[in-house]
């Protein structure tokens, strides 16, 4: 992975446990963590933990995503999506995750690359009050 990514794409990813970003400028109420954490990636590499934040999706607040020292992707974890939501749905059109009320808060097509993506909206305005 190269340094210049899409600070805007987040992917979702079955083998991380946690929701994760290289982007701290992505994340809301950003705090340091209390010990000094690492990540191990996929090819061995090991990158600092530098901090926890919340993200807002679609008017939702997905909260616990870490900020990453050094990652080049934005990951969601489809395993803490399952903690906290009522239905993570995939498919072979896409994915939605839905909430406790039946509210859809996320939903995605799969690419040609069986890869389920999510662009983050700029802007919240329910979230922002």
């Amino acid at each position: 992975m190269d340094g210049d990514f899409d600070k805007k794409l987040w992917l979702f990813d079955i083998a991380m446990s946690k929701h994760m970003t290289g982007n701290q400028m992505a994340l809301r109420k950003v705090k340091p963590l209390p010990i000094s954490t690492a990540v191990t990636l996929d090819n061995g590499n090991q990158c600092l933990v530098k901090g926890e934040g919340s993200l807002f999706v679609n008017c939702s607040e997905v909260k616990n995503v870490l900020f990453v020292n050094g990652l080049t992707s934005n990951l969601i974890s489809v395993g803490q999506l399952c903690d906290k939501f009522e239905q993570v749905q995939f498919n072979k059109r896409g994915c939605k995750v839905i909430d406790s009320v039946g509210k859809i808060i996320m939903t995605r097509v799969r690419t040609i690359n069986n890869i389920y993506k999510l662009v983050k909206n700029d802007v919240c305005f329910s979230a922002m009050s």
